[in-house]
Order: structure tokens, then C-alpha cells, then sequence
């Protein structure tokens, strides 16, 4: 009797998905936050070694932390000068200093938040 060779079994997609993902992850940066956050190892690997606050990167940490610097100066702002600011004008202010910030970043430091 004749052995016929047999095939190669195919790989499953997860072995065929995961190095496209990590590509396509590596490839931008600007899909790197929510995979920092998730996956440090990853993160790291992308992006160059550059400066860190509190062990993460510059852009996750001003992410991180922008939000809780804001309401901060926007609680000060309320009991201090304005006692009838709502937080309608909280939310205003916070959207157009993320569009502020996101302008200056790229203007100064040459890297976009998103």
C-alpha cells in the first residue's frame, strides 16, 4: 500500500490573526492607548523610550489625568469665583481643552492624543 502525504493542517485563525493585529497595532500609534492600557508589553515595544509619568507614557498619562485636573480647577472656579456655573459649562470647558491640548501637543511635541 501507498502512503499518500498528508497536508499540512492550517493554522487557526487566531495563529494567523494575531500577528496582523500586532502589525497593524505597531504600525499606529495613535491605536496605542486603549493597548497601552490593556497591554503595556505592547505599548512598550511600539513606542520609543521617551518620557514617563508615574510609569506611563507622556500621552496616556496627560490622557489619564486630564479629566481629574479639570473638574479639580473647574471645583476650585465654582466655590471660589462662581457659585452659579453648571456643569454643562464643566463639559464645555473640557471638550475645548481637549481640542487645545491636542493642538499645542502637535504643534509642540510633534505627537497627536488622538
Amino acid at each position: 500500500a501507498r502512503s499518500t502525504p498528508r497536508a499540512a493542517p492550517a493554522p487557526a485563525a487566531e495563529e494567523t490573526a494575531l500577528p496582523l493585529v500586532r502589525e497593524a497595532l505597531l504600525a499606529s500609534p495613535s491605536l496605542l492607548l486603549p493597548v497601552a492600557l490593556a497591554s503595556p508589553a505592547l505599548a512598550d515595544e511600539a513606542a520609543p523610550a521617551g518620557a514617563t509619568f508615574l510609569g506611563l507614557p507622556i500621552q496616556t498619562a496627560i490622557l489619564a489625568f486630564a479629566p481629574i485636573i479639570l473638574y479639580f480647577v473647574f471645583t476650585v472656579y465654582r466655590i471660589s469665583f462662581n457659585r452659579n456655573v453648571k456643569i454643562v459649562d464643566f463639559l464645555f470647558v473640557a471638550l475645548s481643552s481637549v481640542i487645545a491640548i491636542n493642538v499645542f501637543t502637535t504643534a509642540v511635541f510633534q505627537f497627536r492624543l488622538f
